[in-house]
């Protein structure tokens, strides 16, 4: 996830730090998109060949690429937002862009360059969310300036490669910046953690303990059913063939 190279370094300078999605994640999320997009428009073009046949199928054939089209969308969404993605620790300094997908929630875009000095500390936390019986989550940091500003930098989702989390190692490491863990708290998973997803301001109380217990084990259990369902499917396709 991390990349770094001793180009440009000055004398008695740090060499600078780069932070980018490895190159197989992007190409990875980018191929998809483009996969779905291909599904999409063969499926507009089968409906629109057999509407004069069978009115019926091809409208089914509409809806399954209006389906289709969703994910597309939110798949290509977040190829851009992987491939944006950029931070930079260089001569006292974090800069590079934030994009507005950078965890589950969809924040503002932002051009960042801030002195680590001026970093008073980095506030973390694990936010859960649960939809039709499946609690994911992600570890989201935020900095808090000095003059009290404060700039998300994004959350590492759960199942995924970390990366904001190197970020914060980075700065920690180069700077006096404190990490204050912010505890557990739950988020609105919106339509499937898909549109609509918030979580509360950064004031929250977190989860009591034992609320925060029986997330993790619910949380914990989310591999193994998602899994589970895998193999559903990969069964029903061997019984229907």
């Amino acid at each position: 996830m991390t990349e770094a190279t001793k180009e440009g370094a000055s004398i008695g300078v740090p060499p600078p730090q780069y932070f980018r999605v490895s190159l197989g994640e992007r190409l990875g999320v980018a191929a998809a998109a483009v996969v779905l997009i291909l599904l999409t428009i063969g499926a507009c073009l089968t409906a629109a060949f057999l509407f004069r046949e069978s009115a019926v199928i091809a409208i089914v054939l509409a809806a399954v690429a209006a389906t289709i089209a969703s994910f597309a969308g939110l798949v290509a969404r977040e190829a851009v937002s992987r491939w944006r993605l950029q931070a930079t620790i260089y001569a006292g300094h974090l800069s590079g862009f934030l994009p507005r997908r950078r965890g589950f929630v969809i924040g503002d875009p932002k051009e960042m360059k801030v002195s680590l000095g001026d970093i008073d500390r980095i506030e973390t936390r694990d936010e859960l969310f649960s939809s039709l019986g499946v609690t994911t989550g992600q570890r989201a940091y935020e900095l808090v300036l000095k003059d009290g500003a404060r700039i998300f930098l994004g959350a590492d989702r759960d199942m995924l490669p970390a990366h904001f989390g190197r970020i914060v190692e980075a700065i920690t490491a180069r700077s006096h910046a404190r990490l204050v863990d912010r505890g557990m708290i739950d988020g609105d998973a919106g339509f499937l953690l898909v549109a609509g997803v918030k979580v509360p301001d950064w004031s929250a109380p977190p989860l009591q303990p034992s609320d925060a217990e029986r997330r993790m084990k619910a949380r914990n259990r989310t591999p193994a059913l998602l899994l589970i369902a895998a193999a559903f499917v990969v069964l029903a396709r061997f019984i229907g063939n």
